[in-house]
Parts: C-alpha cells; sequence; structure tokens
C-alpha cells in the first residue's frame, strides 16, 4: 500500500517537473529567438505591485506558498484537487525560479487587450478556473 502511495506521489512530482520544465524551456527559447517578445514583470500578478523595493519579500511569499501548496498536495486525496494543486505549484514554482535568477519575472505571451504572461502564468489562471468551475455553475465540489 505505501509503496502504491509512493508512485503517485513520485508521479505527481513528475508532472510538476515536466510543468515547470515546459515554462522554463518556453521563455528560453523565446529570450534566444524572439526577444522582442519579452517583457519583465517585476511585480505580482499582471505587474500588480511593480514597484515594490526589494524582490525578497515576493520571494518570501512564494516559498511560503509553495511550502503550504505541498502539504496539501501530499495530504489530499481528491484527482481534482491534486490537480488544482499541481498547477499552482508549478506556476509558482516557474516564476519563483525567474525571480530568483533574473530578479524579475520573463512574460512573452501579448494579446494586446490583456497584460503580457507566461505558461506558468496560464498554469495559475487554470487552477483557478478549475477550482472555481463548480461554483460559477452553482454547485459546490464534493471533498
Amino acid at each position: 500500500m505505501c509503496r502504491m502511495r509512493l508512485k503517485k506521489e513520485v508521479s505527481w512530482l513528475f508532472i510538476i517537473a515536466a510543468l515547470v520544465g515546459a515554462d522554463q524551456v518556453s521563455k528560453y527559447i523565446v529570450e534566444r529567438k524572439f526577444p522582442s517578445l519579452l517583457t519583465f514583470n517585476r511585480g505580482i500578478a499582471f505587474g500588480i505591485f511593480s514597484n515594490v523595493s526589494s524582490n525578497n519579500i515576493l520571494i518570501l511569499i512564494s516559498v511560503l506558498i509553495l511550502i503550504y501548496l505541498l502539504y496539501f498536495l501530499f495530504a489530499k486525496n481528491i484527482w481534482l484537487s491534486k490537480a488544482v494543486l499541481i498547477l499552482l505549484f508549478s506556476g509558482i514554482c516557474a516564476n519563483l525560479i525567474d525571480r530568483l535568477y533574473f530578479g524579475h519575472i520573463r512574460d512573452f505571451i501579448d494579446l494586446k487587450y490583456w497584460p503580457s504572461f507566461n505558461l506558468a502564468d496560464s498554469y495559475l489562471v487554470l487552477a483557478l478556473l478549475i477550482f472555481t468551475w463548480p461554483y460559477l455553475l452553482g454547485r459546490r465540489a464534493k471533498g
């Protein structure tokens, strides 16, 4: 029984690594092949608080959220909850890598009517949509 649970957890970690890797590879490719598409976000979602003087506060908050999500990722046993947690964890982790390594987040998808974003941001929005979908339909999710 323990061995089966360990396999499940390893598969969740593999999915997280794949999502984070896809985000980082996409940013690398854009940076090398299409540098004019890159924008830099020094704040949080959609550039909010981009005038915050210390990047350390945002890094600390990201790390604390990651620890909190990691706890729930291994505690919850509902697949939809796991999917939301995996997307959240992947998005935060991928953007945290940028913030730690570059001091800002690299965005490159620009729809003109929406602030620029990247794959990690897409993971976060998708997680929010999955989480709120039952509520938007007027039903509460079980569990």
